[in-house]
C-alpha cells in the first residue's frame, strides 16, 4: 500500500515550529536539544521560500 501526502512548505514549517515549541517545554535536556535543531531547520526552510510567498503569508497572518 502506498500513501502519498501533499504538503506545502509553509504548513511543513508551521508543523516543525509546533514540534520545536513542544520540545522547548520539556524538562528533558535531550528533547530541548532536539527542539532547537528542529527550530533551526524550520527557520532555514523559511528563508529559502521565495520572498513574494513569504510576504503573502506574513500579510495573511496579520
Amino acid at each position: 500500500m502506498k500513501i502519498e501526502v501533499e504538503l506545502d512548505k509553509y504548513h511543513l514549517i508551521a508543523s516543525l515550529l509546533t514540534v520545536a515549541a513542544a520540545c522547548a517545554k520539556s524538562d528533558d535536556p535531550e528533547t530541548n536539544k532536539t527542539g532547537k535543531f528542529v527550530e533551526k531547520t524550520a527557520r532555514e526552510m523559511w528563508t529559502e521560500l521565495p520572498k513574494d510567498y513569504r510576504h503573502k503569508v506574513e500579510l495573511e497572518e496579520q
